[in-house]
């Protein structure tokens, strides 16, 4: 699979085995956080090194003022309050997880529920829509997102949709568009101080790329029998547990799956299905050092059966300064 992320999309299915070993430091990140004095204006950049070749590449860029946020942040679409404490950067298979530019305006109806309403870009990358032909994605319209969280003693609970307009551009059939959608329910509970669970599931047509692992997987549409764009179905869900045994000691259970329906006009090895497991314990010697162990399980099938499944040990060292 991939070099440096545990993908399960990327998990062979053609028979062939292998193994390897890979030291990276490409997750360290560097982050500028400015605040006026009253917090009414926020301004947020941060960078990594996951671009091309270890380049530095941009994650967040932002600012925020009085419920008003542009840049690049996190897809209002997402639940970024439930991203699962994994050591691998990739995280699980069938999460909403998406970065992109957008508009966004935040505010509080009622005590203790937040909405959102964003424009955001659908175009941050192609390769979204399977064609048998030469041709490209094609991204006339923004994606519209709009969420609804309410926020309670016990935890919390966010429904989330998602509107968008799919389309494709080829040498052979002409411009095609259709109409993609989504729906994501997400929430995490506190049943004791030492415990946290949380979980997510979302289902919908042509939204695939807001899905973690089907991004570039050709998943969002494609064309049928009769050579017509038609959006996929698809389906992502993850649920994880966070248990503190002591006050420096922890572990994470994580467990993940996403499914798509394919269409006729897909080749026999498009993604079909996949699944994710990890488990971790993170020691934290002293308050700004973490020390971890992970073991990742990830599986895939294609249109046509084929199958592949791939483990993976993992150690990592964190230092916050």
């Amino acid at each position: 699979g991939d070099l440096y992320e545990f993908l399960t999309t990327s998990i062979p299915t053609d028979g062939s085995t292998g193994s390897r070993t890979t030291v990276s430091a490409r997750q360290t990140r560097f982050n500028l956080d400015v605040h006026h004095a009253n917090d009414s204006l926020r301004l947020f950049a941060e960078g990594d090194f996951f671009g091309p070749g270890g380049d530095f590449r941009l994650r967040h860029g932002y600012g925020e003022f009085h419920g008003l946020m542009v840049g690049q942040n996190w897809s209002a679409f997402q639940d970024e309050s439930i991203i699962p404490n994994t050591l691998d950067y990739e995280g699980p298979v069938g999460m909403v997880f998406v970065r992109q530019p957008q508009l966004r305006v935040t505010f509080s109806p009622i005590d203790q529920y937040e909405l959102a309403f964003a424009i955001e870009d659908a175009s941050q990358s192609d390769s979204n829509v399977s064609l048998p032909f030469p041709g490209r994605d094609d991204h006339r319209l923004p994606d519209l997102v709009g969420r609804l969280r309410n926020e309670l003693p016990w935890g919390h609970v966010q429904l989330s949709s998602v509107l968008r307009d799919v389309g494709s551009h080829g040498d052979i059939v002409s411009e095609q568009h259709v109409t993609g959608w989504g729906v994501s329910f997400s929430g995490a509970l506190h049943p004791v101080e030492c415990d946290r669970l949380y979980a997510q599931t979302a289902f919908g047509e042509g939204f695939a790329r807001y899905i973690e692992d089907l991004d570039g997987t050709g998943s969002d549409a494609a064309l049928d029998s009769n050579g017509n764009l038609v959006a996929l179905a698809a389906s992502g869900a993850f649920v994880g547990w966070n248990h503190r045994l002591t006050e420096r000691l922890q572990s994470n259970l994580v467990y993940g799956l996403a499914r798509v329906s394919n269409s006729a006009g897909q080749t026999s090895d498009a993604f079909h299905r996949s699944e994710y497991f990890s488990g971790n314990m993170i020691w934290s010697p002293l308050p700004k050092l973490d020390l971890g162990l992970e073991i990742l399980w990830g599986s895939r099938q294609d249109k046509n059966g084929a199958h592949g499944e791939a483990v993976r040990l993992q150690f990592s060292t964190t230092y916050r300064f």
